[in-house]
């Protein structure tokens, strides 16, 4: 399952402000997302009520995406160009990925389905200068601001947030099996999977997240987080008939049960 953030102006998922998420240098946020009708929106936020704009991961009703984190001499910021490989398109799953490193360079990543993710090339690129500026009152919000000012025009099936720069690799890793990694994880959420409940977190940080307003879709068509099915080829949600658990004649059953 996933959830849709497509409603109301108020839809988003709020994963509060422990400590385990503030005050990141080098970080990452990588999800799967899908946006019917491109607009400008929020994949995820950890800005202040009071206006603050501490971080933000975004796209733009162009399909750019960017990222920003305020600073206290010169805010780190990118954002990919417009061309063909460097945007999304509406009606189409999108693998996104923004990291900044501990010398506060972002970089933009994307995919998709068949894509392998790679960086995106840059219409700006800014790296950060002096102190990034604290977010520790601020609340890990995706799909939205704390503002509810930016909500995502579309759907998220499944987002993490890490507290250090992720490398291609890693970031291939969980393009096709969103899972946790050796470390750095201080939140994983697979949306819609308690419904428009408590959204667990999965790193084991208990950065839970409380839904407002959004609703329950369908989840991107990739293998499911648990357990392993080498035949799979579609979305879990509605799994085809024999995809879970293959014949007994399947092939690949075969040859798991020889070795």
């Amino acid at each position: 399952m996933a959830l849709d953030f497509s409603g109301a102006g108020s839809d988003r998922v709020d994963c509060g402000s422990d400590a385990s998420l503030d005050d990141f240098s080098a970080h990452s946020v990588v999800a799967w997302i899908y946006i019917p009708t491109l607009g400008f929106g929020l994949v995820a936020a950890k800005d202040t009520a009071a206006g603050g704009f501490e971080k933000e991961w975004t796209i733009r009703a162009t399909g750019q995406i960017n990222a920003f984190m305020q600073m206290t001499t010169t805010s780190m910021a990118a954002r990919s160009d417009n061309s063909a490989g460097n945007i999304i398109t509406a009606n189409n799953w999108w693998f996104v990925g923004y990291t900044a490193s501990s010398g506060f360079v972002p970089k933009l990543y994307l995919g998709n389905l068949t894509t392998t993710v790679s960086e995106v090339t840059y219409i700006t690129q800014t790296t950060g200068v002096g102190t990034p500026v604290s977010d520790a009152a601020a609340s890990f919000v995706i799909g939205n601001n704390i503002d509810v000012a930016g909500k995502l025009p579309g759907i998220v099936a499944c987002l993490t947030y890490v507290d250090r720069e992720l490398s291609v690799g890693e970031l291939r890793i969980l393009q096709y099996r969103f899972t946790k990694l050796y470390s750095g994880q201080q939140g994983i959420w697979q949306l819609g999977f308690d419904g428009t409940g408590t959204q667990a977190d999965l790193s084991g940080n208990g950065n839970n997240g409380t839904v407002t307003g959004a609703t329950v879709a369908d989840h991107a068509p990739i293998p499911p987080p648990f357990g392993f099915d080498l035949g799979w080829q579609g979305a879990f949600t509605t799994p085809a008939v024999g995809q879970i658990f293959p014949g007994i004649n399947h092939p690949r059953r075969n040859l798991l049960l020889r070795r």
